[in-house]
């Protein structure tokens, strides 16, 4: 794949927050993820650190204002090879979130609310504490 119109594109002014979140993934994003067969046919993705998850977590995250989220399916989804498999990665991105939460860089938040991560159920967001 050419990174010619990414370069370009990250070298203009970019207004459209979307845009902006494409240009971070892509340059976050290398071919560093790749996907085993997993057992009973399923795909399990493997990575080499946390580093990559961290990258995607607050590159995405300085995009936003002050006090905004992120979905951790957003992190999932940019990490995914394939539209349909991004959901196998939920788990190893939320586990990766509650650690940083667990260090002081980030927070878990459920309906706008401080939560503890690993006894969150349903829909979790992410963002930066305040400073």
């Amino acid at each position: 794949m050419s990174y010619s119109w990414l370069q370009y594109a990250s070298s203009q002014s970019v207004k459209d927050s979307k845009m902006k979140d494409l240009i971070i993934l892509l340059q976050v994003t290398r071919s560093d993820y790749r996907f085993y067969p997993g057992e009973a046919g399923g795909i399990e993705g493997r990575m080499s650190s946390t580093s990559e998850i961290d990258q995607l977590i607050f590159g995405l995250l300085s995009n936003r204002a002050a006090g905004k989220t992120i979905c951790p399916s957003e992190v999932a989804r940019a990490m995914s090879k394939v539209e349909a498999e991004w959901r196998a990665l939920m788990d190893p991105v939320r586990q990766r979130a509650n650690e940083l939460a667990d260090e002081g860089r980030l927070q878990v938040t459920q309906h706008g609310e401080v939560v503890d991560g690993r006894r969150a159920r349903g829909p979790i967001r992410l963002r930066l504490p305040p400073d």
